[in-house]
């Protein structure tokens, strides 16, 4: 089962949980009835293929649709190929290839706290976007929760000499 902490986008050197769907040679249909012999391999940055830490595992009773967690290990790679494959009869191979997004190559903040989840780095860069965005003395500027409180909030004040942000959350 895939841990809570997986990323939802694939992060260089991050728990990554990646499913696929396993077809019919003869109609090109997902397989049904159950996947048999499911084993998965990667190639990372065109390297050889090696077999995943992990088994791939079929969501559900004979949908056709595999799941597979990728260690921290295996997407620390740029480039990453991965070939899921089932022993039933006209089964075609699953082969996808997945560009991992190194958090590393962004500056400041990031560097000292990489989030474990792609969906904290966009939250940041929205903040980090609406305090730089703001240039008059006095804007504010607020970003919400669903339920309508205020998650995050700024006020512009400055001279003509500098200016200055103020954030909470």
């Amino acid at each position: 089962m895939t841990p809570s902490y997986a990323t939802v986008f694939p992060v260089y050197g991050q728990l990554y949980n990646f499913s696929g769907v396993i077809k019919l040679l003869t109609s090109g249909n997902a397989l049904t009835g159950g996947l048999t012999g499911l084993a998965a391999t990667i190639s990372k940055n065109d390297a050889a293929p090696v077999p995943t830490t992990n088994t791939p595992v079929e969501i559900g009773s004979g949908t056709g649709v595999f799941s597979l967690d990728l260690t921290p290990a295996e997407m620390s790679c740029q480039k990453l190929l991965v070939t899921v494959t089932a022993t039933n009869t006209s089964a075609v191979f699953s082969y996808t290839v997945i560009n991992t997004l190194n958090l590393s190559q962004f500056t400041g903040r990031w560097d000292v706290q990489t989030p474990q989840r792609f969906e904290q780095l966009w939250l940041d860069m929205f903040i980090g976007m609406a305090l730089n965005g703001a240039n008059q003395n006095g804007a504010q500027l607020q970003m919400l929760n669903s339920d309508g409180s205020v998650h995050f909030a700024s006020t512009v004040t400055q001279n003509a000499l500098s200016g200055t942000r103020s954030k909470s959350l």
